[in-house]
């Protein structure tokens, strides 16, 4: 049984700790103890220390001290996975699915090359934007790597359609 639902409020709400406790929060408090003590996890000592201090129990907010420990907190209601986000591509013909020396003779050299693995990065820039291609070997494993993602953004770092900065990266001096 979920406890603290059955207090008149909720005592670990902050906005109830200051409300006064009823003889109904009272005799919850003290049925929590009891079974507690009942199953071992408390011993003596402590079952009559905290019974004492039910009964001086004014404020909702000072219930918690007393059973914190011995009743679970509510469950964490799940959080919700966003569906994955299904990027359009048109206007990506030319990179997705392109091999490093493809870019390169699209784009001309990449302003940075990383390498990771068999993972490559190349990254290409022009007055407008910014691309960062990514590309991985075939799923078959074998071949050349191949761009399977893209990031681009503006060169002061907000947002740019991914085919527009295509775009503007085949007009950049040096592509083709």
């Amino acid at each position: 049984m979920e406890v603290w639902s059955t207090f008149t409020q909720d005592p670990r709400d902050p906005r109830c700790a200051m409300l006064r406790a009823s003889d109904h929060d009272r005799i919850i408090v003290q049925q929590v103890l009891d079974e507690a003590y009942a199953d071992g996890r408390l011993d003596r000592d402590e079952y009559d220390q905290r019974t004492e201090r039910v009964r001086g129990v004014r404020l909702l907010g000072d219930v918690n001290g007393l059973l914190t420990d011995l009743v679970a907190p509510r469950p964490a209601a799940p959080i919700p996975v966003p569906p994955p986000r299904i990027y359009p591509t048109t206007g990506l013909e030319r990179v997705i699915g392109q091999t490093a020396p493809a870019l390169t003779r699209a784009f001309g050299k990449p302003d940075v090359e990383i390498a990771e693995g068999s993972a490559r990065k190349l990254q290409f820039t022009s007055q407008i934007c910014v691309l960062d291609a990514y590309l991985y070997p075939p799923k078959e494993g074998t071949g050349e790597p191949v761009v399977t993602h893209i990031d681009t953004r503006q060169r002061d770092g907000s947002a740019i359609d991914r085919a527009s900065c295509v775009a503007a990266l085949n007009r950049r001096e040096g592509g083709k």
